[in-house]
């Protein structure tokens, strides 16, 4: 996933310095120059077309990168050294086909029941209330006072993290001497 861009705060560019002056220039041409100069293997999808114009003078190849993608209302995703260039809309769409396929996952994925034993805090209510927070939608938690054990329902990630969140508050109690 792409992170978001804060406007307000500069992005760093690092990139070697070119210059570029196009005049309606076809904006797959400009992109293979850009591939050129910064040693990375651009790919741009078919809905990347149309003309550009500009007129860059020193500056970081990344920089005239995120110009020409912006103006052009693109965006990218990087992968190691492979840069994929798409209409915003495109990757939105992807990126919630993406969301809807993980979802869809977790919702295939069978539950499992995972007998947690508390040593030093005491398996009630409170301690409930705790592991509730990280458990998934399908999760359900439950306790036994008589052997001080809690009780977890969920899919692998789930139950993974309640025996984290368990584990950080099952400590002993500091002792202080008289």
């Amino acid at each position: 996933a792409q992170p978001r861009i804060d406007p307000l705060v500069r992005p760093f560019y690092r990139g070697q310095r070119i210059s570029l002056d196009f005049k309606d220039a076809d904006i797959q041409n400009v992109l293979r120059v850009l591939a050129d100069v910064s040693g990375m293997n651009i790919i741009a999808t078919e809905d990347v077309k149309g003309k550009v114009t500009l007129h860059l003078q020193d500056v970081p190849w990344d920089q005239a990168l995120d110009l020409v993608l912006r103006t052009n209302r693109l965006e990218k995703t990087q992968e190691d050294n492979v840069v994929r260039i798409s209409s915003v809309n495109r990757l939105k769409e992807e990126r919630e086909a993406q969301r809807a396929a993980q979802e869809a996952a977790t919702e295939l994925e069978p539950l499992r029941v995972s007998y947690i034993r508390v040593n030093y805090a005491r398996a009630d209510d409170q301690l409930i209330d705790k592991v509730k927070g990280v458990l998934t939608d399908r999760g359900s938690v439950t306790f036994d006072d008589r052997t001080n054990t809690i009780i977890v329902r969920d899919i692998t990630r789930g139950i993974q993290d309640a025996a984290t969140l368990i584990r950080e508050l099952d400590v002993q109690s500091p002792q202080v001497l008289i």
